[in-house]
């Protein structure tokens, strides 16, 4: 695979990296005890929310030192119930007998797919209106869809979606994020962001009533569409097996595969952390009232 000056796919990966952990640490900073650290070659990013998909440490590359990384993790995670690492392609033997010496469960290998060069998007999809979120109506409209197609307890995704996420200024290198409307109806949602002419896509999901109707696919296109007027010359998602074959119809190929580990609760210890962080969760407000 190649780009712009012959770019490898070693250099997309890089490329692609450099968006995953911005897109990430945007979307975290408002949540309860946002904080991060950053080594040379990973950077971990959590809060006070229990759960794995927001206390998280990205390796940067396969060559990265994970024995010279491990402790520094395991001692910001030290408040995180449960936390997960994410590494980048095929990890050797010595790699994953490192992790799970450091207690981490095997999870998924997650296909990173590429879109390169971004292609004219097909017409709108005539029963499904995208918009994008710029009322907390809408913001309270995307929190559902996302409990609803991923199972994520509402008041988690209450507490872990910003705030004021809405609040998005539509330049680039701000995450944007959409809401698919059939009727008056939301259905569907997807989430973008643009940078270094790359835009990473998440949180494509559709409720289970509204599935097979094109409507992830509609979604992918707005989040792509919007990058193209970004100036993006390329995007980029993680794929679950579901979309894989939706993602490739459009036009995105294998970049590598993700491979990730968790950390479970495991403990009495870890169990007590999770109530006491249940405690933020109950406690923490929803979006607030619109400001335009």
């Amino acid at each position: 695979m190649s780009g712009p000056a012959g770019a490898s796919a070693a250099d997309w990966v890089a490329r692609t990296q450099r968006g995953l952990e911005r897109f990430h640490w945007l979307s975290l900073q408002e949540a309860p005890g946002a904080r991060r650290r950053d080594w040379s070659e990973a950077v971990a990013m959590g809060c006070d929310l229990p759960s794995s998909a927001t206390n998280s440490l990205f390796v940067r590359s396969a060559t990265s030192d994970i024995d010279g990384i491990l402790p520094g993790a395991r001692e910001f995670f030290h408040r995180s119930p449960s936390w997960r690492l994410t590494y980048p392609g095929r990890p050797e033997r010595a790699v994953v007998e490192a992790v799970e010496r450091a207690g981490l469960s095997v999870g998924e290998s997650v296909p990173r797919m590429l879109l390169f060069p971004v292609p004219p998007g097909p017409p709108p999809t005539p029963d499904l209106v995208v918009r994008r979120v710029e009322t907390v109506r809408q913001l309270e409209d995307f929190i559902e869809v996302e409990v609803r197609a991923f199972g994520i307890p509402r008041r988690v995704a209450r507490a872990a979606f910003a705030r004021h996420a809405w609040r998005a200024t539509g330049e680039a290198s701000t995450i944007e994020w959409q809401v698919g409307y059939h009727g008056e109806r939301p259905v569907a949602t997807s989430s973008h962001l643009t940078f270094d002419g790359l835009t990473s896509i998440f949180f494509v999901g559709t409720v289970p009533e509204a599935r097979r109707r094109g409507f992830g696919r509609a979604m992918t296109w707005a989040a792509i569409d919007a990058g193209r007027r970004q100036g993006a010359e390329a995007a980029w998602l993680s794929s679950s097996p579901m979309g894989r074959p939706l993602y490739e119809a459009i036009g995105f190929r294998w970049l590598c595969d993700d491979r990730e580990w968790v950390r479970p609760l495991g403990t009495l210890g870890g169990l007590r952390r999770a109530l006491w962080y249940l405690g933020i969760v109950l406690r923490s407000p929803g979006p607030t009232e619109d400001p335009h």
